[in-house]
């Protein structure tokens, strides 16, 4: 296995455990029927504000769900959380590599732990005002959160969650018509 970060990349945010399932899918099903030693290859790269990362293996390639009657569970968990992360500013390829294996290419934005660009977001519900003014003041405490909307019911944090995506929604369990259950489903 080699990694070769560049190094204007070493500063990067990579979102926690972003990597690990990509690498291990490369084992799993690139290099597991190889009949030698394999070859992983990580590489990192920056391109204006974006991050590169690429996966590669020189193992059998990627099969086709239909062909393999496997569903991508690794990869398409990995795009659900790119999407939450990074919203449409998130890219994540599997293609065939040459002369032979897969290739999995990600694409974020560039961001670094000083600028807090990576932090998390959370949108506050409660009805009662003064609960959601104490959740905002512990939440605003914390550099790596940023508050992206407060909600009185569970009707706006519905249309809330959908427009903001946020990573997390603080949820009070008590509201009249839709409680932090019933909205939190939706």
């Amino acid at each position: 296995m080699t990694i070769q970060v560049d190094e204007g990349t070493r500063s990067a945010c990579v979102p926690v455990l972003l990597l690990q399932p990509l690498v291990e899918n490369a084992i799993r099903h690139g290099l597991a029927e190889h009949l030698s030693a394999g070859r992983i290859e990580v590489v990192a790269s920056r391109q204006d504000s974006r991050l590169l990362i690429t996966v590669t293996d020189d193992g059998l390639g990627p099969a086709t769900p239909a062909a393999s009657g496997r569903q991508q569970v690794g990869l398409g968990n990995t795009r659900a959380r790119l999407e939450a992360l990074c919203g449409s500013h998130q890219r994540l390829d599997l293609a065939h590599a040459a002369p032979r294996g897969a290739r999995v290419s990600l694409e974020i934005p560039f961001r670094t732990s000083a600028g807090r660009a990576m932090s998390l977001r959370v949108l506050i519900v409660d009805d009662e005002a003064v609960a959601r003014r104490r959740i905002r003041r512990l939440l605003a405490a914390d550099p790596d959160v940023t508050i992206v909307g407060d909600c009185a019911d569970g009707a706006s944090a519905v249309r809330a969650i959908a427009a903001e995506r946020p990573d997390l929604a603080s949820l009070d369990v008590q509201m009249p018509e839709l409680d932090g259950f019933g909205g939190g489903g939706r």
